[in-house]
């Protein structure tokens, strides 16, 4: 015997669909964690924080540039030609 899985009642399923709407908003809401900053008490404002990242990093920025070495080419012919 060949069961009919798409003759149920409209009743059950309204029922169900009821029962869903109610258990969905009956349901608290979950509270939002704490931001991640209130773990770091100890924090520095900003103006302290970019001024200590530009003493720590701003010297990076300030390296000595060598000519390429086209330019040395040049200038060794340039003094060949005049010198000779």
């Amino acid at each position: 015997m060949e069961k009919n899985y798409f003759s149920c009642s409209c009743n059950y399923i309204e029922g169900y669909i009821e029962d869903m709407k109610q258990l969905l908003f009956t349901l608290t809401k979950p509270k939002a964690p704490e931001p991640l900053t209130a773990q770091f008490t100890d924090r520095m404002d900003k103006q302290s924080a970019v001024k200590a990242y530009k003493e720590k990093y701003g010297k990076r920025n300030n390296v000595q540039l060598f000519p390429t070495g086209m330019f040395t080419f040049q200038v060794m012919l340039c003094a060949y030609l005049f010198l000779s």
